[in-house]
């Protein structure tokens, strides 16, 4: 039976919402970033020049590691930070080391940034020979594995849910997605995984009324990304 252990981390993506895209600086978020983390984000930089009436939510500024494993991209009203198995997914935590520079960005920016809503999102994976039947081996009755899911090629679920993170004091949405998928290798060679992708993310209709500091940010990344490991313990629990 598919478990806990067989999981190795993929990705991580920590994302903070700003609440007004007038907050917003090219020069400020570069020299705030690369002030301090200029060693890690040794790869090219992209400042990309957007007329003022192109979708906030486009990246107006994209840093990298040369290595590929690390990079922020910034828009009008949120910025992402990832970190990238880019060579083979591990078992062993990568931290959240993408989540310090954002809280470094909020904390140290020249400008008044107000964020409103925070989200992480973590991506596992398990190489095996059958993920579909894996999956549905763990999620489905005798009956269905029969019937209707017998021989499936892929599968997937989805489970929301909505409750209080304590470590904030604030409602969250919980999201789990996971699926089987085969990735095309050169040479014709094939990887079939399982993937978990789980999304953790405080609620967009409280916006308005969050307000989340340095400190705070730290909170919920950190709390959330307990919550999604004892969450996938929980849908893949090891095997007594």
């Amino acid at each position: 039976m598919l478990n806990y252990s067989q999981f190795n981390y993929a990705s991580i993506q920590a994302v903070v919402f700003m609440a007004e895209g007038s907050q917003f600086s090219q020069p400020n978020l570069l020299a705030t970033i690369l002030g301090r983390y200029a060693g890690r984000f040794d790869g090219p930089v992209q400042a990309l020049p957007l007329p003022d009436d192109a979708p906030p939510e486009i990246p107006r500024v994209i840093l990298q590691s040369r290595d590929g494993v690390f990079k922020v991209q910034a828009g009008l009203t949120r910025v992402d930070s990832f970190w990238i198995a880019t060579q083979q997914p591990t078992n062993q935590s990568p931290g959240l080391s993408c989540v310090e520079v954002l809280e470094h960005y909020i904390r140290a920016s020249q400008l008044p940034l107000r964020v409103g809503r925070l989200a992480l999102v973590i991506t596992r994976v398990a190489e095996l020979s059958n993920p579909a039947q894996s999956l549905i081996d763990r999620f489905c009755n005798a009956e269905s594995r029969e019937q209707p899911f017998n021989n499936s090629e892929s599968f997937e679920i989805h489970n929301h849910k909505r409750y209080l993170l304590r470590s904030i004091d604030l409602q969250i949405n919980s999201w789990v997605r996971c699926k089987a998928v085969t990735l095309a290798l050169p040479q014709q060679e094939q990887k079939k995984l399982a993937v978990v992708e789980q999304d953790i993310n405080t609620l967009q209709e409280e916006f308005d009324q969050n307000t989340f500091d340095a400190g705070r940010i730290t909170d919920f990344f950190t709390g959330a990304a307990e919550e999604a490991d004892s969450i996938l313990r929980i849908y893949f629990p090891e095997e007594v």
